[in-house]
């Protein structure tokens, strides 16, 4: 997908946003919190794209001109960028099965469902009806069009609420879901991602 292409999607995301803000479903984004789709910048090749459910852990805007600058990575692939508690297994699972290379310069991280929301307005978000409900069709319909005109090598569903918001909306490209990676009190060791990757070792292929 050529840079024209990511930059006229992004700039009708920016109207449509806008669109939503001034309407009655604007009343579904807490007014103390931002919009973060991505993880860092598009890289020029991409074979996998990461699907989350939320951004919950930053009160404002991942990247800001009046905070963080936005990132030429992927934040997930850099222990010094990544403020996701889940990043350091991400990476040590990556690393494991031959992919780190995939996961630092040919994936692409972004949200099923934004404006950014604190964890305990997950279930709202997932469940929620009128203006959440809203929102997270928007949110949903816009990640499922960005995944079919990348038509990446393969899509990995990073846990539960992430699938169940996105997977019937993706069509035409291989699905891997890791039902458990998002939750952050998870006790699991890294064996219990192995099935999940291992699929992805086959999609991506293995010293990527």
């Amino acid at each position: 997908m050529c840079s024209e292409a990511f930059t006229t999607m992004f700039d009708n995301l920016a109207i449509a946003c806008r669109q939503m803000l001034s309407g009655l479903d604007g009343y579904g984004r807490l007014a103390d919190r931002g919009l973060s789709v991505l993880y860092g910048a598009p890289p020029a090749a991409i074979d996998l794209i990461m699907v989350s459910f939320q951004n919950h852990d930053c009160g404002r805007p991942l990247f800001d001109p009046a905070g963080q600058p936005w990132p030429k990575r992927l934040v997930h692939a850099d222990d010094k960028l990544d403020p996701f508690p889940f990043g350091a297994r991400l990476r040590r699972v990556f690393a494991a099965h031959g992919l780190t290379r995939t996961l630092s310069e040919r994936t692409l991280a972004v949200n099923a469902i934004y404006p950014n929301a604190p964890a305990a307005d997950a279930e709202i978000w997932l469940h929620g009806v009128g203006s959440y409900a809203a929102w997270r069709r928007f949110s949903t319909a816009w990640t499922a069009l960005l995944v079919e005109q990348i038509r990446p090598k393969a899509v990995l569903l990073l846990g539960r609420k992430a699938s169940q918001a996105i997977r019937h909306k993706l069509k035409g490209v291989p699905i891997v879901e890791s039902t458990y990676f998002t939750a952050p009190t998870v006790a699991h060791d890294d064996g219990i991602y192995e099935a999940p990757f291992a699929e992805l070792v086959r999609l991506l292929g293995a010293g990527r």
